[in-house]
């Protein structure tokens, strides 16, 4: 699989997963812990795979297929991803947010995904998370709330299962990135305000110190 990810022709790969929904969504079904680490090593000797990646599939192909895996191979996967295929995932989410909202990639993948799996996600790499944000443009800040627009209970159901070490994370990315808190709080809607409160609201008294404590008031 290392190898497979170093050489393989994203777009390919893409094509067949949105051509074949069904069939990946059993085959990532079935995949072991020991795969995901695999995956995790091939994407880091090849970042630009990921970029190219996010910007030919179908999000709901890739949300359905996650959310229907076992919760191994997500834990075993995004703990190994790098700083650098952090920094490709977000060129290519980048780059797919010019898109119109309803075709946008990340507003789609927050629509259909599981907010348990996104959580589970974010707190076994708060690193990546920030390298995300902090790659990330203003139109990937507008996509990210369309979704959150469209899935409020995501929005709540993720906020109240973060830790402490992604709210540090959070707020350091945001520090070096103010110029993209605009257009995300400027395109949330008040349902989702009201979510994402109602989930602080439950999350550990740690991730929202951690982020607070964090920000920088310049």
């Amino acid at each position: 699989l290392y190898t497979a990810l170093a050489n393989i022709d994203p777009a390919v790969t893409a094509g067949v997963m949105n051509d074949t929904a069904a069939v990946t969504r059993e085959i990532i079904k079935r995949l072991s812990a020991g795969m995901g680490s695999a995956a995790a090593a091939g994407l880091n000797a090849n970042p630009a795979f990921l970029d190219a990646l996010v910007g030919a599939s179908d999000p709901a192909v890739l949300a359905s297929a996650l959310n229907s895996s076992n919760g191994d191979l997500i834990r075993a996967l995004i703990p190994a991803l790098s700083s650098a295929v952090a920094q490709r995932a977000a060129q290519g989410i980048n780059l797919n947010a010019a898109k119109p909202p309803s075709e946008s990639f990340i507003k789609s993948t927050i629509l259909y995904s599981n907010p348990t799996v996104i959580a589970a996600a974010v707190n076994s790499n708060p690193s990546f998370v920030g390298g995300l944000l902090r790659n990330l443009n203003a139109d990937a800040a507008a996509a990210i709330a369309a979704g959150m627009n469209a899935s409020p209970t995501t929005a709540e159901e993720v906020a109240r299962r973060l830790n402490a070490d992604v709210g540090n994370a959070i707020a350091e990315a945001l520090n070096n990135r103010t110029d993209i808190i605009q257009p995300l709080l400027a395109n949330l809607s008040p349902a989702v305000g009201a979510a994402i409160a109602k989930g602080l609201n439950q999350a550990p008294p740690d991730f929202t110190g951690a982020m607070m404590s964090g920000l920088s008031t310049a």
